[in-house]
C-alpha cells in the first residue's frame, strides 16, 4: 500500500507484541499470517513454542509445518483423531457456557492451552474482527460493523479465551486488541479492511515487517475449519430436533432468520416458507440438544420481539 498509515501500523503491531511478550510463551499457530506474524515477532523477544492442532490431514497441520520452516521457528503437532476432538469438545462445552460454534471455534485453542508448556498463550485473536478477515464481511447484501465486532469480542474474552487460559493455569495475549493497533487499523477505512482477500493493510504490515509473501499472503481458513474440529463435531452429532416456527408476517420470519443465522450457523438449519420456518437443529447429545434448542429459541423470540415492534 506504500503509505505512512502502513508503517505506522507495523510499528504498533511489533509494540503491542513486544510488550505482551516476556520469558516464554506457546504461540496458538495455523500458519497463517495472524499467528505467523505474532510468532516471528514474539520470537525475537522470548524462547516460544508453536503449537499447531488438528486432525489427520487436517489443513492447518500442513500449513503450520510450512510456515514455521519459513520462519526457521520449531513447531509441536498436536495430532489427534476425530473421536479425541469430540472428546475434547465436550469437555470444553461442560467447562464454560458456549454456543455450539464458539465451542467449534475456540476447540483449537482450548487444546493448545491444555498442551501449552509455557504459562503465556499468544493468539491472532482480534485480526479478523479489526482488520475484515471473515468471508461473511463480504457476502452480498452484509452490513459489517467491525467496530462492533471488535467491542463485541472485547467482551467475551473474559468469558472464552481469558477463560480457557486461567482453567490450564494460564495466561492469554491477544496483541491485534492492543490499544495502539486498533487505532492504527482504524485509519484506514473499513471498506478498505474488508476488501477482497480481506486483511489488506494487514497483510501489507506484516510484509513490512519481513515476514515471507507466501504467509502474508496466505487465504484465511477459519479454526474451526482448518483444524477439522468443525467436521469431527458435527459427525458425532447424531441428534435431531425439527421445529416448525410461524410468525405474523413474512417480514418477521426473515428478520428473525436474519438474526438467528451467524451465531447458530453448524448447529441450527433454517429454511423459510413466508411467515414460517423450518428449523432443524442438532447435537452430539440429548443435553447439548435441549442447550441448543434453548439457546435458539431465546434468541429468536427476541428477534421476533424486535421485528414485531419495528
Amino acid at each position: 500500500m506504500g503509505d505512512a498509515r502502513v508503517a505506522h501500523l507495523a510499528s504498533v503491531i511489533e509494540t503491542a507484541v513486544a510488550a505482551a511478550t516476556s520469558g516464554h510463551a506457546t504461540v496458538a499457530f495455523s500458519g497463517g499470517v495472524d499467528s505467523s506474524l505474532v510468532a516471528m515477532l514474539a520470537s525475537r523477544h522470548a524462547e516460544i513454542e508453536l503449537l499447531v492442532v488438528g486432525t489427520p490431514g487436517a489443513h492447518d497441520l500442513a500449513a503450520a509445518e510450512e510456515s514455521a520452516a519459513l520462519l526457521d521457528l520449531n513447531i509441536h503437532h498436536l495430532e489427534i483423531s476425530p473421536t479425541q476432538m469430540v472428546a475434547a469438545s465436550q469437555e470444553l462445552a461442560a467447562t464454560l457456557r458456549l454456543s455450539q460454534q464458539e465451542v467449534e471455534f475456540l476447540l483449537p485453542f482450548w487444546l493448545v492451552a491444555r498442551e501449552a508448556t509455557h504459562p503465556l498463550l499468544l493468539c491472532g485473536q482480534g485480526a479478523d474482527e479489526l482488520f475484515g478477515g471473515y468471508e461473511r464481511f463480504r457476502r452480498p447484501g452484509a452490513a459489517p460493523d467491525l467496530a462492533a465486532e471488535v467491542a463485541e469480542l472485547q467482551a467475551r474474552l473474559p468469558q472464552r479465551e481469558e477463560a480457557i487460559a486461567r482453567h490450564f493455569a494460564a495466561e492469554v495475549a491477544c496483541p491485534f486488541l492492543d490499544a495502539r493497533v486498533v487505532a492504527a487499523a482504524e485509519a484506514f477505512p473499513q471498506a478498505e479492511r474488508i476488501l477482497a482477500p480481506g486483511k489488506g493493510p494487514l497483510r501489507a504490515a506484516a510484509a513490512e515487517l519481513g515476514l515471507p509473501a507466501v504467509i502474508a499472503q496466505r487465504p484465511k481458513k477459519a479454526a474451526q475449519y482448518g483444524s477439522g474440529a468443525q467436521k469431527a463435531i458435527r459427525g458425532a452429532q447424531q441428534q435431531r430436533l425439527a421445529l416448525t416456527l410461524r410468525f405474523p408476517s413474512a417480514a418477521v420470519a426473515a428478520s428473525v432468520a436474519v438474526a438467528t443465522t451467524p451465531d447458530n450457523a453448524g448447529w441450527v438449519t433454517l429454511e423459510r416458507d413466508g411467515a414460517t420456518l423450518e428449523v432443524r437443529i442438532v447435537a452430539a447429545s440429548v443435553g447439548s440438544l435441549r442447550e441448543a434448542a434453548e439457546d435458539f429459541l431465546a434468541c429468536a423470540a427476541l428477534a421476533a420481539r424486535v421485528a414485531e415492534k419495528d
